[in-house]
């Protein structure tokens, strides 16, 4: 067997190393003091959550002490901070008079809730069954394991809690499509431990191996000569994170297979990565992932799906986008996170929201707006439509009164852009703020994705730099700057953003603002707020006509994708 490709400039290694730590140092909710004892895999996903601290097995009095926790939060940890806990939290033996023990049983006396989650049940159930019996309420990664623990335990405390990704670390920020490389894996390969599992990976790797398969595996557990010349690196967690950027696609071989919430948590992290991912057979994935994560069980499956998603790079990247939307919308860690909050009756904070601005003046465009308006997905949004026309704002203001997320606000004729968007702002509510276009394509998730992305990005405003244009007389549809497209820097489409409505106050808008915001966009680079271009879909500019796109594809920035009218079925995902 030839040896394989490395990645080009290099070997796979160096090409990780290129990338750049896309990790942000932000708290969601420094408000909540939360005491723990997390593995490192846990830990790096749960601290962006919380003001979280890690306790150790022989100073764990003094910082309870010291911090006042809201909850104490212990999973099914090997080694905790320093491997201060090993051995201490796993064990058939009572707990009661060990340190978790006498942990737990202080913290009940101080008033202060106790956590524990089983993220290695079912495989695992009985090494820490005696540890979950001290804890006030028990989460497990195993829907199938709640009745278990009820009859062992006698509480009836007990839920389901899946892993999650943190968009902290896993994202998609940098990747650019065409570069990628083809197919991998991560993970071990077990000779003897897991029979079935030697099957499963022969169903996917046989046929990635023709595309170049890199395998990612801890030196513990050698892989067979099959496979020897595509194990490419061994990396540690922060670099495999940023390997997961690296793919197209990533496969996945489940050991648990009948559970309907617990599978690898790499799953979730690969989606979040906007990495498509190719599995064997999992309930759990099947349930969370329908359509999302492609289920093969048999290598002719298998060597569809590669061949799809390898080669078909326009259905990769909507297959990319459809994971990073579906992750985000009910699988990170701020969702598991909440989930503990709401059992403990702690406040969660509210979903923000985006005020949508427009400036309209005929019934046509009013008409065309409502629609881009109302087929967005985003529920928290409000919109407030400017106009100068007296006839139109009379007519529409008994329909605004009826919809209390619409509001229209007559200006004087001549009212400068800048000076009528001052206007709307005084009344809008929300924190994040956005400029419709009336004549443009706003597609449903339009700005689900955009308010996604300020999640994993510490960007101001967040827009699209790569963005198609449709040119009506001649039925084109184009796609300027392809390469624009995941990256902090470039120029924002002056009609495709949200910006954090704070920044107004340190780049004001000027009264003498004319036509769109290009200057206005400008203003912000050149005062240091930070740009991020999302992806390219979801978002069209209509031109009446255009005599220069020739030249543009010429010179590189524009590509022609398709002659048609029927540009929606390209655009939206």
């Amino acid at each position: 067997m030839k040896k394989v490709k490395t990645a080009p400039g290099g070997t796979i290694r160096k090409k990780v190393n290129r990338l750049q730590t896309y990790t942000l140092e932000k708290c969601n909710r420094p408000d909540i003091v939360v005491a723990c004892i997390l593995d490192m895999f846990s830990y790096e996903c749960f601290r962006f959550e919380c003001n979280l601290v890690q306790l150790h097995a022989e100073t764990w009095y003094e910082q309870i002490q010291n911090i006042c926790p809201h909850f104490l939060f212990v999973e099914s940890a090997w080694r905790g901070l320093d491997e201060s806990w090993r051995g201490e939290i796993a064990g058939s033996e009572c707990k009661t008079d060990a340190t978790i023990g006498k942990l737990v049983s202080y913290c009940k006396e101080s008033g202060i809730p106790t956590v524990f989650w089983n993220k290695e049940d079912p495989p695992n159930f009985q090494h820490f069954i005696e540890t979950a019996k001290l804890f006030d309420i028990i989460f497990t990664t195993d829907l199938n394991s709640v009745d278990r623990y009820k009859q062992i335990t006698g509480n009836d405390r007990v839920l389901p809690l899946p892993f999650g990704a943190q968009p902290a670390i896993h994202n998609p920020v940098g990747i650019r499509w065409k570069e990628r490389e083809n197919v991998a894996f991560a993970g071990s390969y077990y000779q003897h431990r897991y029979p079935e599992r030697k099957t499963d990976m022969a169903i996917l790797f046989k046929p990635a191996l023709k595309y170049n398969l890199h395998i990612y595996n801890r030196k513990k557990f050698p892989f067979p000569k099959s496979y020897k010349n595509h194990v490419v690196a061994r990396l540690d967690y922060k670099d495999m994170v940023k390997a997961y950027r690296c793919y197209r696609v990533f496969l996945n071989v489940n050991s648990v297979k009948d559970s309907p919430t617990m599978f690898a948590r790499r799953v979730f992290e690969l989606l979040a990565s906007g990495t498509i991912v190719i599995s064997t057979f999992s309930e759990g994935i099947q349930k969370m992932f329908k359509d999302i994560v492609m289920i093969a069980k048999t290598q002719e499956k298998a060597k569809k799906y590669l061949k799809r998603f390898i080669k078909r790079s326009d259905l990769g990247e909507k297959l990319s986008l459809l994971g990073i939307r579906k992750v985000h919308s009910k699988h990170l860690c701020e969702h598991r996170f909440a989930s503990i909050l709401q059992t403990l009756n702690i406040p969660l904070h509210a979903k923000p929201g985006v005020t949508v601005i427009s400036l309209v003046n005929s019934p046509e465009k009013l008409n065309r707006l409502l629609k881009n308006y109302r087929r967005q997905a985003w529920k928290e949004k409000e919109l407030i439509i400017l106009s100068e026309c007296v006839e139109l704002c009379d007519e529409w203001k008994e329909v605004c009164a009826r919809a209390t997320d619409i509001s229209i606000v007559q200006v004087p004729p001549g009212t400068s852009v800048g000076k009528a968007v001052s206007l709307a702002l005084e009344q809008s509510r929300y924190d994040y703020i956005s400029l419709f276009h009336s004549f443009y394509y706003y597609g449903p998730h339009f700005i689900t994705d955009l308010m996604n992305a300020f999640r994993y990005t510490d960007a101001h405003i967040v827009g699209k730099s790569s963005y198609f244009q449709f040119i009506k007389n001649r039925s084109l549809l184009l796609l300027h700057h392809e390469s624009y497209q995941n990256t902090y820097g470039e120029p924002i489409s002056a009609h495709a953003w949200i910006l954090k409505k704070e920044i107004l106050s340190r780049v004001p808008l000027p009264n003498n603002l004319k036509g769109a915001f290009p200057e206005f966009l400008n203003a912000c680079s050149q005062a240091g707020m930070r740009m991020y271009s999302t992806d390219k879909f979801n978002f069209v500019k209509i031109s009446p006509n255009w005599n220069g796109y020739q030249a543009a594809i010429k010179r590189g920035s524009a590509t022609l994708i398709a002659q048609t009218s029927k540009y929606r079925k390209i655009v939206t995902v």
